[in-house]
């Protein structure tokens, strides 16, 4: 028979194997839940996650349940029964995942309380009945899901989007390949030999790979849509998709007519400098980069073409016009492959020290172009030295006051880098060797801090240098400078002795060439694009990896090495950070093959909990926008904000932002709060503080369940609310705990650069500081509030918070009024 409110609630109590019934009474609090309102059937069983699972679904069924609760082990640590797999299982039946929840009575009710059966089960009624309040409230996911469409977009077309596109290509999934300039290849194109694997000591000649490559590109061709000459100029989240508007110039050089015979070329009267090699030798404004171009086809430099039309007669296939206009569009994709690549440190600029405007002075893709020229260079250099860490691991360069939304620190493009750019010593190594093989004349020294042979065939290189003679002067390089013969530079350094970091002596030398290998940069049009997408930065400008899970996926950025904070938006190769080819090609797979699982599936699936924003009492401030970590809120033509629930991860941090509540998280509401408070502390014993924990979703609640992973205890007065993250918590969720019942309020926070939500942690830290100044204007002594880190193994972290609290609260003399909280809750909404 249905219930007459139409709820159907199930209860589901497990009692591990009777492990439990030594610290609670099972029957009593069985028998109890059985009383709660709507409740019409409890099964008690011995071992639910194992055998109990089919019984699970059976009674669902049969018994036509429509909420679900299971009392047992922890929804977030235990290794057995977490929640999703209750979840999935009452999917199994038809029930939406978010009709189920879990009263976690074994981690933070039975392990903590030892030898406190009847307080303890008083605290297990409290919290089913928490469970209990929260599962009436929560609303169906609609829709549950939504179709990802069976197209994806690559941006950048160096060797990580190429090999990106190809995958997506060979699963059978239409990809639009977007490249900002005129050709394939990126960087690699100008390197004239790339060493191979970490563990096999060879080197390919570019020549031979790109060619291949790109012909792979040419073949899949129309499955790969390749445009160069193009920019994204738009981004639009729409019902789970990407909408994407992309800007093309104008072709002025039909690609697909061209037979690159250089007739063109050959008629052009404009030279210029060529940007390719660096301006080593010169190129006609109508001009093909390097050989093995992909479009194998000549273009135009509207900069330096004149439109005198030279080029346009000569063209035996009639492929040059000067008339072409740009091209404007919009594709919908249904994942995104951000592949921009990187750009060295213009490090003489930045530190004019290093040899500014030194024709001697080079950096690493310089001397890649200039090793191509050198063999019909006259006069050969005698002597040159490169400098490793060029701009790199300097940690006084100048640093930005905020990044994106303040949540890190992060070093701009123009100034010397914090980090080892990672990458530097193995090519430099492999160009001294390279150099050695065609020159061996030629002297070579190395002034380092330190080696970093990241693998074993860079190693290799490594020795193989020494044996050869290369000079390592181990040290800091303080200056270059032209010498009197006006040929060569001296530079100046200062030694390092072998194990310290302290100076030595001053030392100099003169060399004929000094080549930097500089620190690599995002490329500087990478913050543009990133703000499209709404992904956040790291502190080095770099788009940030993902650390939130989303559905099945792993929730730690150990795990996603290539997921950006943006649901299916992956950041890849120099886009990420310092990479070799290698390593760019593999991070492309990676990210293609965790896309794929969208476009296999055709869908994408709602989160339990998703933002929706009410237009009638949106004001248009933009504060949602400015804190959503994960690009879910966007900005209509109207000036208001809306959401897109597909890319929402569930963190809340917009709901505590919003000062007119026009924005909420389904089934996270202040409804939710407010209903598991009235029963949080019903059964704590008389005189015993009442502490409330608002815990994170991730590490602050499993602090607390290690707490009883390590039988260590705690106040039995104490309740938690597992809350989405620290930073959907709000002045006002503190103030309604303490006007509901609660002597004191903790809120815990992820440890520093571990939020599962880029900055949540932050904003928690930054927000709770300011409402303790708060405090003694609403009549609240600060005994009775605490903000803390608690890490997910912060167990130690979250007794002593708890311990401390309960100390305070003994101690204090009287209780704040109800009614003083009560207006002072009013006062704040």
């Amino acid at each position: 028979m249905p219930d007459a409110n139409g709820f159907r609630v199930g209860v589901f109590v497990c009692d591990c194997q009777t492990t439990l019934n030594d610290a609670i009474d099972m029957a009593r609090l069985a028998e109890r839940a059985g009383s709660l309102a709507h409740v019409v059937f409890v099964r008690k069983h011995n071992i639910l996650c194992e055998e109990g699972l089919e019984i699970f679904k059976n009674d669902i069924r049969e018994q036509a349940l429509d909420r679900v609760i299971v009392v047992g082990c922890s929804p977030r640590t235990s290794l057995m029964a977490p929640e999703q797999r209750f979840k999935r299982a009452a999917a199994e039946t038809g029930l939406d995942t978010t009709a189920v929840e879990i009263a976690n009575i074994r981690e933070q009710c039975a392990w903590v309380h030892p030898g406190m059966r009847e307080a303890a089960t008083g605290k297990a009624e409290d919290i089913v009945a928490m469970a209990h309040a929260r599962v009436l409230l929560n609303e169906k996911r609609n829709p549950t899901r939504l179709p990802v469409t069976d197209r994806a977009l690559v941006i950048g077309g160096g060797p990580a989007g190429m090999q990106a596109a190809l995958d997506y290509a060979r699963n059978g999934v239409k990809v639009t390949l977007v490249e900002k300039g005129t050709h394939l290849g990126g960087q690699m194109a100008r390197v004239e030999k790339l060493y191979q694997t970490p563990n096999w000591p060879s080197t390919c000649s570019t020549s031979c790979i790109l060619p291949n490559i790109t012909k792979l590109i040419a073949l899949h061709h129309p499955t790969i849509e390749l445009m160069t000459s193009t920019e994204v100029t738009g981004i639009r989240k729409t019902d789970g998709n990407f909408e994407v508007t992309l800007y093309q110039a104008p072709q002025f050089v039909d690609t697909r007519k061209c037979v690159e015979c250089g007739k063109c070329a050959e008629a052009c009267p404009v030279a210029v400098s060529n940007d390719f090699d660096f301006g080593l030798s010169t190129r006609k404004a109508i001009y093909k980069p390097y050989r093995f171009t992909h479009p194998n086809a000549y273009v135009i430099d509207t900069e330096a073409c004149t439109r005198c039309g030279e080029c346009v007669p000569v063209c035996p296939a009639g492929a040059v016009t000067l008339d072409a206009g740009p091209l404007e569009k919009t594709i919908r994709v249904g994942s995104v492959v951000v592949a921009t690549g990187f750009e060295e440190l213009d490090v003489r600029k930045a530190k004019p020290e290093y040899g500014y405007q030194l024709e001697q002075v080079v950096s690493s893709l310089e001397f890649e172009q200039y090793c191509q020229h050198l063999g019909k260079t006259a006069k050969k250099p005698r002597s040159i030295t490169f400098v490793l860490c060029a701009g790199s691991r300097e940690t006084n360069g100048k640093v930005d006051p905020e990044c994106g939304n303040g949540s890190c620190k992060y070093q701009p493009l123009d100034g010397p880098k914090a980090y080892c750019s990672k990458i530097c010593c193995e090519y430099t190594l492999k160009q001294v060797l390279l150099l050695h093989q065609s020159h061996p004349e030629i002297k070579v020294n190395i002034i380092y801090t330190d080696i970093r042979t990241v693998d074993r065939a860079p190693e290799e290189y490594y020795r193989e240098a020494q044996q050869k003679g290369v000079n390592f002067i181990r040290g800091r390089l303080t200056a270059i400078q032209k010498s009197t013969n006006r040929e060569s530079v001296t530079v100046r350094l200062q030694e390092l002795p072998n194990g310290s970091e302290n100076g030595g002596a001053d030392a100099a030398l003169e060399t004929d060439l000094v080549v930097l290998a500089t620190a690599f940069n995002p490329r500087r049009d990478s913050s543009r694009l990133r703000m499209l997408f709404g992904m956040q930065p790291d502190r080095y400008g770099f788009a940030a990896v993902n650390q939130g899970p989303f559905g099945d996926s792993p929730g730690c950025r150990i795990l996603r090495p290539t997921e950006s904070t943006v649901h299916r938006v992956y950041v890849v190769g120099g886009a990420a950070g310092p990479a070799s080819v290698h390593e760019s090609a593999a991070a492309a797979s990676s990210a293609v093959a965790r896309a794929m699982a969208y476009h296999h599936k055709g869908y994408t699936e709602l989160l339990d909990y998703y933002a929706t924003v009410n237009k009638d009492l949106c004001s248009g401030c933009g504060f949602c926008r400015n804190v959503c970590p994960h690009g879910a809120i966007q900005q209509d033509e109207d000036g208001y904000y809306s959401t897109d629930p597909a890319f929402c991860q569930s963190c809340g941090l917009c709901i505590a932002a919003c000062p007119s509540g026009a924005i909420q998280l389904t089934n996270y509401t202040e409804k939710h709060l407010e209903e598991q408070l009235k029963v949080a502390f019903h059964n704590v014993p008389p005189g015993e503080p009442k502490i409330l924990g608002y815990l994170c979703y991730w590490c602050s609640y499993s602090g607390a369940d290690f707490a009883g992973i390590n039988r260590l205890e705690y106040p039995v007065g104490t309740r938690i609310i597992r809350v989405r993250c620290g930073g959907s918590v709000s002045p006002v969720h503190v103030l309604m705990a303490l006007a509901m019942g609660a002597d004191g309020v903790i809120v815990g926070r992820c440890p520093a650069n571990n939020c599962h939500h880029h900055h949540g942690n932050d904003l928690t830290a930054k927000r709770m500081s300011m409402w303790e100044k708060m405090l003694p204007l609403v009549e609240i002594d600060s005994a009775r509030f605490a903000s803390k880190i608690i890490g997910s193994a912060g167990y130690k972290e979250w007794i002593a918070a708890v311990q401390e609290m309960h100390r305070n609260i003994k101690r204090l003399k009287s209780v704040v009024g109800h009614r003083t909280l009560e207006v002072g809750l009013e006062g704040i909404r």
